[in-house]
């Protein structure tokens, strides 16, 4: 049977598969063109339409669909292995100490608490000391993945290191931590060691870990410094042991007052007696400087110092600054404290106002609102930026100084482009590894480090809002008062004046310090005296030109 027409549908069909053939390559391109035409209008659509809720939500559901690719490609990776033996009793206590820090809400920690246990790494066995580690919960809530002290017995080394821990990669940020101690050694700041290994405990597969160096001689060797001693402030009178599960007593903020002073690590003093008048000097500094008897650049190493804390900036994350968490190693050389960068908690955009909710953004950072070459008044704030610690780290005008030069380095575009430039690769490698356990991780730290780094950079270039007015009634024929006001949040050191374009009037003394516009501290106007040069005859007519 014959369907009408059909000859008629052949001949059409025909016709165009040869039009098809003769110009295929022009079709082809068609295609491709029609096609990068509807993407690059997708991707208009999507950044200039699309609010932002809905943004996060398309990009979550393309991270979702790259799980299968990043689990496979963080099997491609090497790292270190650690096959960790541990007998089944031994086991079961440390499972005891998770229960009972669980039921208490903070670490259950006593030297008693170490079990004996073995490491395989590199075809070789070590016998080690193992604990539960860890202030918070987040630390050990996990069964199979808490944190754990090592400590290795003998004179043996691990990766040439005598402690370390190994914990579950959140628990430091994943990567944020990794991009901490990078950062700062490459600024020339010590830090610890800090990697990603994968660890198997009594045969069970192997699991992510990251391992953070212990604060031991085998870091300050590694840092290039002459053996000293590391010291810190003891938090335990108002942190261990708090009724909120682990938070500070009531009563007590991050006293500069009341914290002790004393060795980080307790093994140091016992294994070295030469370390030991080391570390009453470094006591000895840190008394008097929180004794208002002694000044910043007096008792820290200043640049360094300055560097920690411009760096604290461009992170956007305070926490490793406050007084429960920095460290110091004592250099005998130079009879300074520096400081050793760790736990960097979390960080953020600088532009996030949620985290400042009260203030203008320019008041987020560190060295903001504070005022300089003045005792400082104990209290217990209520905002952590208040705390009298900060206050007295930058109330000493030369590591001020240090400081405003340090975020003006670390601000530059190429500060951070020459870094990620050397650590990209291995950057990539962890993202890669990390993704094995967590495909769904996902960290872009140059999107949030080059937004920090023009943050603070646009804030240092604002319009210095500086306002001087000339008071005659207290202006002499040889001296001129001026009434100044600041209105912004960094102080300003007055060299000198100008009288029109060209004559520059100096100081009639030495250099003033205007200080920072303060919202709990106002200092309302401040006077600053200029010299009227020999030759110059002064009236007030002069002032208003």
């Amino acid at each position: 049977m014959k369907v009408k027409g059909s000859a008629r549908l052949n001949s059409i069909a025909a016709g165009v598969l040869a039009f098809l053939k003769r110009h295929s390559t022009l079709l082809i391109a068609f295609f491709l063109l029609y096609n990068l035409v509807l993407v690059g209008l997708g991707i208009g659509i999507f950044h200039y339409r699309v609010p932002e809720e809905y943004k996060q939500k398309i990009q979550d559901r393309i991270s979702i669909a790259k799980i299968p690719a990043n689990f496979f490609r963080g099997q491609t990776t090497r790292p270190d292995k650690l096959h960790i033996d541990i007998k089944h009793k031994h086991l079961r206590k440390l499972a005891y100490i998770r229960s009972v820090s669980l039921q208490r809400g903070f670490l259950y920690d006593t030297e008693e608490n170490s079990v004996p246990a073995t490491i395989r790494f590199g075809g070789e066995s070590y016998r080690v000391e193992l604990n539960v580690k860890g202030a918070l919960p987040l630390h050990w809530e996990d069964e199979e993945m808490f944190s754990m002290k090592v400590k290795v017995k003998g004179d043996h080394t691990i990766l040439g290191m005598k402690s370390f821990a190994l914990q579950h990669p959140r628990a430091r940020g994943y990567l944020n931590e990794w991009i901490l101690h990078k950062l700062y050694h490459y600024a020339g700041i010590m830090s610890l060691r800090y990697e990603f290994v994968s660890v198997s405990i009594n045969g069970r597969r192997n699991r992510v870990y990251a391992l953070e160096e212990g604060f031991e001689d085998e870091l300050v060797e590694r840092s290039d410094r002459v053996l000293g001693p590391l010291v810190k402030f003891d938090r335990d009178f108002y942190w261990e042991g708090g009724d909120a599960g682990g938070a500070n007593r009531h009563g007590l903020a991050q006293d500069l007052w009341g914290a002790s002073i004393v060795p980080k690590s307790k093994k140091q003093m016992r294994t070295d007696s030469t370390l030991v008048p080391l570390f009453q000097k470094a006591k000895n500094l840190l008394e008097g400087f929180r004794q208002n008897q002694l000044s910043t650049s007096e008792v820290f190493a200043v640049d360094q110092l300055a560097t920690f804390f411009a760096l604290i900036e461009i992170l956007g994350g305070e926490h490793l600054s406050t007084l429960d968490n920095i460290r110091f190693y004592y250099n005998p050389v130079t009879s300074r404290l520096e400081p050793v960068a760790h736990d960097l908690g979390a960080w953020f955009r600088m532009t996030d106002r949620e985290r400042y909710p009260s203030k203008t953004n320019n008041s987020a950072l560190l060295g903001t609102e504070r005022p300089l070459g003045v005792d400082i008044a104990y209290r217990s704030p209520d905002n952590w930026k208040l705390i009298p610690w900060f206050d007295a780290l930058f109330k000493d005008p030369e590591f001020y100084r240090a400081y405003m030069a340090a975020l003006e380095r670390v601000t530059q575009r190429k500060f951070l482009d020459d870094f990620f430039e050397e650590y990209g690769q291995e950057l990539e490698d962890n993202r890669s590894f990390l993704h094995r356990d967590y495909p769904l991780f996902r960290f872009t730290p140059e999107e949030i480090l080059y937004e920090n780094q023009e943050y603070v950079r646009n804030t240092l270039q604002e319009e210095r809002l500086l306002f001087p007015h000339y008071n005659s009634h207290r202006s002499t024929a040889g001296q001129i008062h001026l009434d100044v006001v600041n209105a912004q949040y960094f102080p300003v050191e007055i060299l000198g004046a100008t009288l029109g374009d060209t004559l520059e009037l100096p100081l009639a003394e030495p250099a003033e310090i205007i200080q920072a516009s303060i919202t709990f501290l106002h200092k309302g106007v401040q006077g600053v005296k200029i010299a009227v040069p020999p030759g110059l005859q002064w009236t007030d007519d002069l002032a208003a030109g």
